[in-house]
């Protein structure tokens, strides 16, 4: 189904700000530019292969295509692009969520905004300074290193190639298996003094990310 075909059927004001076009089978976002107050869009499960330009977007939910690009995304701070087979990406100089699992990276932008970052299942061997993180899973990829992480308080850097954290300040949940020496593991796992809340994790919520 493309785009406008979607519009005959679920008709929307041309001054809306937010559109949710999630799991409708559509191969196209053709129509969408008509749309000039747009912030936020929903356009995940469908049959995707590109995606318009998205200049003013500051929310935008991708997940679950055959993405293989993404458009210029200067004012988005909210990306969800897992589960499509992106090989880079945009800049993203005020992103503070981003979650890009599950693709081919080999690289990210520089993330000097990010608080919530999941790269899981990439090709990553290195990340960008991430100086704001305070939530990464950078799990399933093949990182040989750290960032500094002063502020981050979950961290999931489980089946990498990592053989010395950095420093982890305020980190209360650390899970970081297969990296290194059981003692090695042990003198981190008591370092981090992790309190066992077991965050019921739910990535962060909204809320307050866009403050």
């Amino acid at each position: 189904m493309t785009f406008k075909e979607w519009l005959k059927n679920n008709p929307q004001d041309l001054n809306i700000s937010e559109i949710d076009c999630s799991s409708s089978k559509l191969t196209d976002l053709n129509g969408l530019e008509q749309f000039t107050e747009l912030t936020k869009l929903n356009c995940r499960g469908n049959d995707l292969k590109e995606l318009p330009d998205l200049l003013n977007i500051i929310e935008l939910n991708c997940e679950e295509n055959q993405l293989k690009k993404l458009p210029l995304l200067s004012e988005c701070k909210i990306l969800i692009c897992g589960h499509n087979k992106l090989m880079l990406l945009p800049e993203l100089p005020v992103c503070k969520w981003l979650e890009c699992s599950n693709n081919k990276l080999n690289k990210l932008p520089e993330l000097p905004a990010c608080e919530c970052l999941d790269c899981s299942f990439n090709k990553l061997n290195k990340l960008p300074e991430l100086p704001a993180c305070e939530w990464l899973n950078c799990s399933f990829t093949e990182l040989i290193e750290l960032p500094e992480l002063l502020v981050c308080k979950w961290l999931n850097c489980y089946m990498n190639e990592i053989p010395e954290l950095p420093e982890l300040p305020v980190c209360v949940w650390l899970e970081d298996n297969f990296n290194y020496a059981e003692e090695e593991y042990d003198k981190h796992y008591k370092k981090v003094e992790r309190k066992k809340k077991l965050y019921r994790l739910k990535k962060l919520v909204t809320v307050g990310l866009l403050n």
